[in-house]
């Protein structure tokens, strides 16, 4: 299951959550804001936010801690 599902909803009980290591698959997401000044406050917000957001360390921790407390 995926990484967002599983940060929304949690390991259902009596199931477990394993890490899938191989084949590594990635993705690669962007933000597409306009080119000009000033940017909209909202879009200054969501760059601002994903400069400081560790999305893929946040989801990973939370794997981690599942597959540790199901165990």
């Amino acid at each position: 299951m995926a990484h967002a599902w599983l940060s929304l909803f949690g390991v259902p009980e009596a199931m477990r959550a394993v890490p899938l290591v191989a084949p590594e698959v990635t993705h690669s997401i962007g933000i597409v804001v306009p080119d000009v000044e000033p940017l909209s406050p909202l879009a200054d917000a969501l760059v601002e936010l994903s400069r400081r957001l560790d999305l893929e360390g946040e989801l990973d921790r939370l794997v981690a801690a599942a597959a540790l407390d199901v165990r």
